[in-house]
Parts: structure tokens; sequence; C-alpha cells
């Protein structure tokens, strides 16, 4: 997986990743595990496909490249690899010449663009790019199909280490995903859920009365209608801020299961509401909105803070990890603003501060100990 390290919307992320793979395939170094991971990134969505193949579309020129290839025999091809995932464009019981004109080489996930259709022609007319061997192969039996049945769930959405996307939901809010994080997706015709597994999320909430928007971890529901909100889920605890409008937080015994016992406490902007596990008591204070927000410039800002909790922050960006090899050195107060994927300057700071000092092993790992 391509990972992006500076924030940009879903659709940006998928533009820039198709345009990578296209130019990746192309190489002559494309090798066995490119392949494997080509197809895992395509197989994701159906949004990989349709883009990689809008992509493709601006290199193509059919009548450079000579004959069209057995379409057919690459189709089984990818039948053989992918069982019944794949699908041809037309069914051999249709008639072609009927459908040639208004097909829409692009329908990837039951969706329909207009904008490319095939013409005055018998048989449909397929792009081809200039690929060698297997690759060629992959590309067109993987791309000029319909994916109606490989597209995974898609109410699940996750990142990795040092990872921060943003993306609209099915109902046009928007969500941005910190690094490390999880969401599930359930909706339904009268609310819409969004079971927050581990991370931290900003959401942007579109305003629907009739349909409840709500955030569950394992011990809190936040419920919104509309309003701009951050929910941290580390270590159990959850700690929203509420960047504008109101929401309502109330504890919960398990993450999906909502339950109406539990009296709500509203929550203001520029105020946050911190729910602890273990007093199962919700704490609402004033917020630092800067801070709490700062993640999304990957910045990290600390005030107090243990240096085992600084260090666990950072390597949620960044792999290896920094390890503390004394003890003695984990609750040493740490304040200051870093940037969450330059490690070496925070190190130099504990450093230039005589906080600490660092050795680098060959596996990359850098321990932390005292002067």
């Amino acid at each position: 997986m391509m990972n992006r390290h500076s924030p940009q919307t879903y659709q940006d992320r998928i533009t820039d990743e198709a345009a990578e793979w296209f130019a990746r395939v192309q190489e002559s170094a494309f090798n066995d595990e490119d392949r494997t991971a080509f197809a895992t990134w395509l197989q994701a969505s159906a949004e990989n496909v349709r883009e990689y193949l809008q992509v493709a579309a601006m290199w193509q020129d059919i009548e450079e490249l000579g004959p069209e290839p057995d379409i057919d025999a690459l189709i089984k091809v990818a039948q053989s690899d992918h069982d019944q995932n794949i699908l041809p464009l037309f069914d051999d019981t249709s008639d072609r010449s009927e459908r040639s004109s208004t097909c829409d080489h692009n329908n990837v996930g039951g969706r329909t663009n207009q904008d490319d259709r095939v013409e005055g022609s018998q048989t449909p007319r397929y792009s081809w790019l200039k690929l060698n061997g297997i690759a060629a192969s992959m590309v067109l039996a993987i791309g000029i199909v319909v994916f109606f049945n490989t597209e995974p769930s898609p109410t699940t959405y996750q990142t990795g280490t040092g990872e921060l996307i943003s993306f609209p939901l099915p109902d046009g809010s928007i969500v941005t995903l910190n690094t490390q994080s999880t969401i599930r997706l359930r909706y339904s015709d009268t609310y819409r859920d969004i079971i927050l597994t581990q991370g931290e999320v900003l959401f942007d909430v579109v305003k629907e009365p009739n349909r409840r928007f709500r955030v569950l971890t394992d011990d809190a529901v936040i419920e919104a209608i509309g309003t701009r909100f951050n929910v941290h889920y580390r270590d159990a605890d959850t700690t929203v801020t509420v960047v504008e409008g109101i929401i309502a937080v109330k504890q919960t015994g398990q993450a999906g299961q909502v339950t109406t016992d539990a009296e709500p406490v509203q929550v203001s902007a520029g105020q946050q509401a911190r729910v602890d596990t273990d007093t199962v008591v919700i704490t609402v204070t004033d917020a630092d909105l800067t801070k709490a927000t700062a993640w999304q410039l990957r910045r990290l800002v600390f005030e107090s803070k243990p240096l085992a909790y600084v260090i666990a922050e950072f390597n949620l960006y960044n792999d290896p990890p920094i390890i503390i090899s004394d003890p003695g050195l984990e609750l040493l107060p740490i304040s200051g603003a870093f940037s969450a994927s330059d490690r070496a300057s925070f190190v130099l700071f504990l450093e230039k501060m005589n906080l600490a000092q660092s050795r680098t092993q060959r596996d990359g790992r850098i321990l932390l100990s005292r002067r």
C-alpha cells in the first residue's frame, strides 16, 4: 500500500495511487511481488479500478499499439486466479452489436459513467496498454472487466503507521483518520453509526435530523446532528473534543451496543469530554482546539506529559520505534510541539536538554537511556 504523509482528500489519494501504479506497472523491474501488491490494490475498492482505468485512458493509442488482444482469453486467466470474482462486460448470450453503442466499459461496482462509450462496431473495442507478458494480462483481465464481486465490505476503513486520510461517508459527512485508526460503518434508515475500534478521527457531520449520527467506542456513545468534533480512543479511555456545534456523550458497556440507561452529557464547541473506563465517569473541561486537532498537520503537542506517553505517540507515526531502555525515564515530563514524522529532531531535543541519551540499533530502533 502506498502511504500518504500529508493531509489530502480520499479522491486525491486514489488518483495519486492510480498514477503511481500506472507508471510502476510499465517498468521493466515490475516483478511478482509488485503484481501481487497491484492486484491487492485493485481489489480493495471499485474506486481504485475506475481511477486506474481513467489514468490508462489518457495514454491509450489503439492504432499505434497494433492488434487487439484476445480479451476472452485474458478473462479466463483472471478467473483462474480470482475464481468467480471476475465478470466479463458482455455475457455470451447477449447481442453484442446491439449493446456496443451504449456499453460503458468503466461500469465498475454498479456505477455508470456515460462519458466512455463504444460506437460503430460489431465487436466492442478495448484499450490495450503497452505492457509485457503477465503484467499486460493482469492489467487487462482485472481492469477491463467488472469487479462486481471483488470489493470487500465498504464499511471498514483503517490507516497504517504514519498514514492520514480524509474521505466522504455515504451520507456526505467527512471523516479524517489519524495514524493507526480503524472505524466500521453501520448505516440504516434511522441511524448512522460509526464504530471506532481504535485510534483518532475528526468528524464533519452532515445534518440529517431524522437520522442520528453516532460514534461508538467500548465505553462511550457520542451523538451529533450536524457538527464537527474529534474523537480520540486509545488505551481504553475516550476523549471527545467539540470544534463546532453540540454533541451528547454517554457511557455504554460495549462498542456497538447502545444503551438508554445512561444519562447523556452535553458538550459544546470549545469543550472536551473524557470518559474514564474504570470509574465510568464523564468529565467535561475547556479544550485547546489547536492542540486537539494538531495531528491533522502532523504535529504533536505535549504539556507536561510523561516521556512514556510521548514516545508512544511518536511510535504511532514511525517505524522502527523509539524504546525507553531505562524505566527511570518513563515519568519524565515533556512539554513542546514536535513534528510527528521527525523523530530525529525529538531525540536531538532530549539530548540537547540533557534529558536522555540515544543509541540507534542496526534494525533502526532508537534506545533511550539516562545520561
